[in-house]
């Protein structure tokens, strides 16, 4: 098929065209929500095939309206009779970003930044940078939108989407790292899933970030949640590589082993000893002994200035 729709004859192009047509427009009559919402299936699997073939197909009359509906289900979708927009289904969103990944990724990328720019919803805008951070990784105008967002929020269900959205697209940007540290310093919600998505995506993006580290570190010795706790020893354990930093680890929580915290806070006690096993595992005893008993300084929690190498 892709062979067929290649090839530069131009007595083909009517037929070419005919074929793209009815992919665009094929109902499978297999279920249709009253809403409008969702038509069937094989109907998104045909569109999705359309603009697979359209790639070999460069001067089809179609191309530009294909695209733009492939952008609009990578996210959200705009009902121009209704004039609303409408949340999709997943396998529907997924299979949208990939082609977006696969096929036309330049014009998809234009046409997210443009949404990003002009919508004034946050759900929308949230779902747009999501796709934009998916098929071009570490996207400034994504990751910027997302930072946005966790700024000037108010819905704890949108932070959590933003901050697990940077976890996929911001590795090793520091205005990314800055955001989740944010959420986890300022959060206000007593329920802590918000707290953990931030934790999570720390580990995922935040390798040796001092900020990350001293974030995690600080979690770990005063977070009133376990799930937070458990999570920041997890994540920590990712981004630590640095022996200076494992180091500075070791010296912030070795004083969490102890007597009193084995009787009244076992589980925190616990998840530091996770993260002393870790930096046991990564530094050559004489180092981790040193950090221990010698220190430059004997600090309750973690700074960022210690973390902070050459």
């Amino acid at each position: 098929m892709l062979l067929w729709v290649g090839r530069e004859d131009e007595k083909l192009k009517p037929q070419k065209e005919g074929f793209i047509k009815a992919l665009v427009e094929f109902e499978d009559d297999c279920g249709e929500w009253k809403a409008g919402k969702v038509k069937g299936v094989y109907k998104y699997r045909a569109y999705f095939l359309a603009a697979v073939l359209m790639a070999e197909f460069k001067d089809c009359s179609l191309s530009n309206a294909i695209v733009d509906q492939i952008v609009m289900w990578s996210s959200v979708y705009f009902n121009y009779e209704k004039l609303e927009w409408w949340k999709l289904l997943d396998p529907i969103v997924e299979g949208a970003r990939e082609v977006m990944k696969e096929k036309e990724k330049p014009r998809a990328i234009a046409t997210l930044v443009e949404i990003i720019r002009t919508s004034q919803n946050e759900y929308i805008l949230m779902q747009a940078a999501n796709s934009l951070g998916e098929i071009d990784k570490d996207n400034a105008v994504a990751i910027a939108a997302l930072v946005e967002i966790i700024r000037t929020s108010q819905n704890e269900y949108i932070l959590m989407q933003a901050a697990e959205s940077l976890g996929k697209i911001g590795k090793d940007n520091t205005v990314a790292i800055a955001a989740l540290v944010e959420i986890i310093r300022t959060s206000q919600y007593e329920f802590t899933l918000l707290e953990v998505a931030a934790t999570e995506s720390l580990g995922k993006i935040g390798k040796d970030n001092p900020v990350a580290i001293a974030s995690l570190v600080e979690l770990i010795g005063t977070s009133q949640y376990e799930l937070t706790r458990r999570q920041a020893a997890e994540s920590l354990g990712k981004i630590l590589t640095l022996p200076q930093q494992i180091a500075g680890v070791v010296t912030a929580l070795k004083d969490y082993l102890s007597d009193e915290t084995y009787n009244n806070d076992f589980d925190r006690l616990n998840n530091c000893y996770k993260v002393l096993w870790h930096c046991a595992q990564s530094l050559p005893y004489p180092t981790f002994y040193e950090a221990w008993h010698y220190p430059p300084t004997t600090p309750t929690t973690i700074t960022k200035t210690e973390l902070t190498h050459d």
